[in-house]
């Protein structure tokens, strides 16, 4: 310990363990070009978006619908899950391009990544799930006690 400063012993310090962020890095992230600064808050408020969305048919089935399971309660739910699945693909998108951007420090990889995974998820989530659908032959509701529905014991 003889002949170190306590300068040089925090610097070593900072260096030694690398959870500490360097000064440096903090100002490069609040000196960040407008444009990711931007990016990145669009896909917050895209998460937030999706979240309001998800969140709304709760509300909606308990006070606009009396706590009823009702057709139109049932296409106003799935409506909002599924309008919500475009904004949560792009917010995840923008994450990601932060991510890759971060990582890789090359913005083209960073849009190509993200690109490719709004893609996938949208292929996912909606191109398949309706070719699908157009494939297998729904069967017809049976005329037994209640009508053919099949309405949740729970």
């Amino acid at each position: 310990m003889e002949g170190r400063s306590w300068a040089d012993l925090l610097m070593w310090e900072r260096t030694a363990d690398p959870c500490l962020v360097e000064p440096s890095e903090e100002r490069q992230e609040i000196e960040r070009p407008v444009p990711d600064r931007v990016r990145r808050q669009l896909g917050l408020v895209c998460i937030a978006v999706t979240m309001i969305l998800l969140m709304m048919s709760a509300p909606l089935h308990r006070l606009a619908g009396d706590g009823e399971n009702t057709e139109r309660f049932d296409r106003i739910g799935t409506a909002l899950v599924l309008a919500s699945l475009l904004p949560l693909s792009l917010g995840l998108a923008g994450d990601l391009y932060v991510a890759l951007e971060k990582t890789l420090r090359e913005p083209s990889l960073a849009w190509t990544g993200a690109g490719v995974f709004v893609a996938a998820v949208m292929l996912l989530w909606f191109v398949v799930p309706l070719l699908s659908r157009n494939r297998k032959p729904r069967p017809a509701p049976s005329a037994g006690p209640g009508g053919g529905r099949t309405d949740s014991v729970f």
